[in-house]
């Protein structure tokens, strides 16, 4: 099996907007296994997680990125993928035609259907819907039956409503980048899972992501940032030492910049917390872990204590007398000769 591209695809505008898992999810809709040459045709969620390898959450924004653009559409309840311009690149001949309006009654009456028919109304597919109510006749993609017309009426209302719901959600705004939804939604989609998540696109988030976006418009740059918190330790809050608190790092963090006056995604891009990372110290996790932490903090200081090399206030010094010199010895203290008797010593 066999499918047309068009080379003109990777610089049409719309595609060039999409991140990179937006472009595999495209061409993968065009060319996998499962297509119908008209496009439109059943792909279930589980098989394109499956044949992908890209996680639901992101699968979620990508399709509505790509419905939104225009590109493909779906319906959730009949599992069904329509590619909006795939039958023109695959030619229109009469039996291609034949073939579509044969297709489209395995479908099931999917609600894309109508929206297909309208699309290639000049190509005049013969397509009458099969089911238990009075058919559907469609005439250069007009539909004539006035309760099928009510019907659809209806679905489309609730379709909209659904529409304008998602629109309320950062995931779901369409990404053209550069943008701070495109930013927040590539921040999103490459984290781990259970790192923090940008929820709520405020005003001064988008003024912020604004403002790093004109001085780093290169996407690749964001993505290699996103790649580097992925695998750093540090940057997940999977670490500790002794001079800071493991927190994750999100979004917010990265478009700050740090104590020396630089960027902290600039740093993170040079994959100066990966170095970091690595010199720092595992958090206890288990109870024993950290019993058997607190005992090697306590011995140490104990030993500071007894060699000398306490820092603690005046408070904890040994009592001094006039003349009395309480340095420290030297040599090693397992060598240091002591007297037994006459004549006789431990070395």
């Amino acid at each position: 099996m066999f499918r047309a591209i068009d080379t003109a695809l990777w610089s049409d505008p719309k595609v060039k907007a999409l991140p990179p898992e937006g472009k595999l999810l495209f061409v993968y809709l065009i060319t996998n296994r499962h297509t119908h040459v008209s496009g439109i045709y059943y792909l279930p969620k589980v098989l394109m997680l499956h044949e992908t390898g890209i996680k639901d959450r992101a699968l979620n924004t990508l399709l509505d990125t790509l419905s939104k653009g225009n590109l493909v559409h779906s319906d959730g309840e009949t599992e069904v993928i329509w590619v909006v311009n795939m039958l023109r690149y695959q030619g229109s001949g009469g039996k291609i035609r034949l073939s579509v309006g044969n297709h489209l009654k395995t479908l099931h009456g999917c609600k894309l259907i109508r929206l297909f028919l309208n699309h290639y109304k000049e190509l005049e597919i013969e397509y009458h819907e099969e089911q238990d109510t009075p058919s559907i006749p469609y005439h250069d993609g007009i539909q004539t039956n006035a309760l099928a017309r009510a019907l659809y009426q209806d679905q489309d209302k609730e379709q909209d409503k659904e529409q304008e719901q998602k629109k309320n959600t950062t995931e779901n705004v369409v990404v053209v980048w550069p943008s701070p939804e495109a930013l927040i939604a590539l921040y999103n989609t490459n984290t781990p899972d259970d790192h923090p998540k940008v929820t709520v696109s405020s005003p001064q988030r988008k003024k912020k992501a604004t403002e790093y976006l004109h001085t780093f418009p290169d996407q690749l740059f964001w993505i290699q940032v996103f790649a580097e918190v992925s695998t750093s330790p540090f940057l997940r809050g999977q670490l500790s030492s002794p001079d800071r608190r493991p927190v994750k790092r999100g979004l917010d963090w990265l478009l700050q910049k740090g104590e020396d006056g630089i960027e902290n995604c600039v740093k993170t891009y040079e994959g100066k917390y990966r170095h970091e990372a690595a010199s720092a110290t595992p958090r206890p996790t288990t109870r024993a872990e950290q019993r058997a932490a607190h005992e090697a903090r306590t011995t140490k200081e104990m030993e500071d204590v007894v060699y000398g090399r306490n820092t603690f206030s005046s408070a904890w010094d040994p009592p001094r007398h006039d003349g009395e010199d309480l340095s420290p010895p030297t040599g090693d203290r397992r060598q240091a000769s002591v007297p037994l008797g006459p004549g006789r010593s431990s070395t």
